[in-house]
């Protein structure tokens, strides 16, 4: 079982999204709660790339990405030397590692933050005999007990959105696809920081 990753931590202030129309006043309009979203054309819903007939709680290993609401870039920010985390994507960040913490049998392989979404790689060889999870119970239990800690914690308003609903998922059916996700996991940040040296060139 992998140690719970350690991540810097930037203290910022609470933030709300923004959906990118003005208001009267020209400032960008805020996008705190379904209702919100809803009205002002804000994705809620991510695209799912699931198997229809895979059994999602047989043993195996998953790569899965969760996306903030309105793809806020609330959970932190690339630097040359990775991603310093906020408040919320610290949380985020305890609220994965806390997964193998309740679920002895869960293996947590690799995980990172990026401004506006997750990724993780996580799998187990069996489940509890007593056991009715399924991949989809587990991330769900990730994704909102990340926003009851941001809650809890005052760093989202009661109101406010932190997840796209769902989640996307592949399946690692093989010990290369698992090595590949998991470098894919780690290098992701990475990846995103040359992208933005190479469009500022």
């Amino acid at each position: 079982m992998n140690a719970p990753m350690s991540i810097n931590v930037e203290i910022v202030p609470r933030m709300r999204g923004t959906c990118g129309r003005p208001t009267r006043n020209g400032a960008p309009c805020r996008v705190t709660n379904v209702r919100a979203a809803r009205s002002h054309g804000v994705p809620l819903t991510m695209t799912i790339q699931r198997l229809r007939t895979f059994d999602y709680a047989a043993p195996g290993y998953y790569l899965i990405t969760a996306v903030t609401a309105a793809r806020r870039p609330i959970l932190g920010r690339i630097t040359a030397n990775g991603i310093i985390a906020s408040n919320v994507g610290n949380v985020v960040t305890e609220a994965w590692n806390m997964l193998s913490e309740r679920r002895p049998w869960l293996s947590c392989v690799a995980f990172t933050l990026m401004p506006d979404h997750v990724h993780g790689v996580l799998g187990w060889d069996a489940m509890p005999v007593n056991s009715r999870e399924k991949l989809w119970h587990i991330v769900g239990s990730f994704k909102s007990g990340a926003t009851h800690l941001a809650r809890t914690r005052r760093y989202l308003f009661r109101a406010d959105l932190l997840w796209q609903r769902s989640f996307d998922v592949r399946v690692l059916q093989s010990e290369r696809r698992r090595r590949i996700a998991v470098r894919y996991v780690e290098d992701n940040w990475r990846r995103e920081w040359q992208r933005f040296v190479s469009a500022g060139a």
